[in-house]
């Protein structure tokens, strides 16, 4: 068992947690053949990694002598915070960061084998290699400037997560009111069919079915900014109740980035 203050333990998660971004966002790079820079959050961090990390550290240092006894309970618990996670995103902001759908042997897209399995050796790895170096940063750093980091990097990473928090909040929000519109468009489209061509209601409601276009046009430019990275940064992000939404904005932004 580590015996780490808390400052440590905080420590150890934004090691990991930036660790994960780097590999995340190296991996999905190369697939993308572009840089992503992956994640929930703006800055470098990803924290289901940190998170996933102690969690590692806590149920497997009993057995860390033992590789299968390792990698067995690092899979088995990483996969259920995956899965929490996943699940708890989806119900808050109704969009899944991450999709598993197209994988063998997925659990509603928020789990997979493959994805458990790479857990199973990332924990493996971790307590062979990789905690090496970064307990020795933990009980080595003067407690000074242990804290005085520790807290500063809180200080960043509390801050990104709100503004983050916030922003899927808001990325929320204008799907919402973009499908409310697309839907709005659906039924006047319906009734323009149904008019007589080149009649007064008809230009009227062909008039007003331009308006709602623009309406939606300007919202998703106005709100591109904010939404760019997240969007970008996370491909596979997929929504159930705003898919025709999020594909809209998504083309948006892909056909603003050529101009």
């Amino acid at each position: 068992m580590y015996h780490y203050t808390v400052a440590q333990w905080l420590l150890c998660f934004y090691i990991y947690s930036f660790i994960g971004w780097c590999w995340e966002s190296l991996y999905v790079s190369f697939l993308q053949k572009r840089w992503v820079n992956r994640g929930f959050m703006r800055g470098p961090f990803l924290p289901i990694y940190g998170s996933g990390a102690l969690i590692m550290l806590l149920v497997c240092v009993p057995f860390k002598n033992h590789l299968l006894l390792t990698f067995l309970p690092g899979m088995i618990g990483a996969t259920l915070l995956e899965l929490a996670t996943g699940a708890a995103m989806e119900a808050l902001f109704r969009v899944r960061y991450w999709d598993y759908s197209e994988r063998k042997l997925n659990y509603k897209g928020y789990i997979c084998l493959e994805a458990s399995l790479l857990w199973g050796v990332f924990t493996v790895l971790m307590n062979l290699l990789l905690h090496r170096p970064v307990h020795w940063l933990l009980t080595h750093l003067p407690p000074f400037w242990l804290q005085a980091g520790t807290a500063v990097i809180t200080l960043l990473v509390g801050t990104d997560f709100v503004l983050s928090f916030l922003g899927a909040l808001n990325l929320r929000r204008m799907l919402d009111r973009i499908e409310q519109m697309k839907t709005d468009l659906a039924v006047m489209q319906r009734r323009l069919d149904a008019m007589v061509a080149f009649s007064d209601p008809r230009r009227d409601l062909e008039e007003k079915i331009l308006q709602s276009r623009e309406k939606m046009r300007v919202l998703v430019e106005s709100r591109k900014k904010l939404h760019i990275r997240r969007i970008l940064g996370n491909p596979t992000m997929v929504s159930r109740r705003y898919r025709h939404a999020l594909e809209d904005v998504r083309q948006f932004i892909r056909e603003s980035r050529k101009k």
